[in-house]
C-alpha cells in the first residue's frame, strides 16, 4: 500500500513540474509559433541560461576551466610490448589528509 502512495505522490509531482515546463511552449504556441518551433525556441532559452549561468562568478568560466583541465591530460605512446597508449590525467599539488 505504501508504494502505491509512493506512486501516486510522484505521479503528482511530476504532472506539476510538467505542467510548469509546457507553459513557455503553450504561450509560444499562443503566439502563433509551431510546436516544433516552440520548443526549439524553448530549448534555445534554456541553454541560453545554463551558458549564462556557467559564465557568472558563481560557477567560474567554463571554457577557462576546461582549458586547464585539458591542460592535465596527457599521452603516453604504447611500449613495444604494449599495443595501445595510455590517455592520463596529471594532478599536481599538495593535499592534505589531516582530519581537524
Amino acid at each position: 500500500m505504501q508504494n502505491d502512495n509512493i506512486t501516486q505522490t510522484i505521479k503528482e509531482n511530476y504532472k506539476q513540474y510538467a505542467e510548469e515546463r509546457l507553459a513557455p511552449i503553450e504561450a509560444l504556441c499562443e503566439m502563433g509559433y509551431t510546436t516544433d518551433q516552440a520548443i526549439k525556441i524553448a530549448i534555445m532559452f534554456e541553454l541560453r541560461e545554463i551558458s549564462d549561468s556557467l559564465g557568472t562568478p558563481e560557477y567560474g568560466d567554463i571554457a577557462l576551466s576546461l582549458s586547464t583541465l585539458s591542460d592535465c591530460v596527457s599521452y603516453i605512446p604504447p611500449t613495444p610490448h604494449q599495443e595501445r597508449g595510455r590517455h592520463v590525467l596529471q594532478i599536481s599539488g599538495m593535499v592534505d589528509t589531516n582530519c581537524y
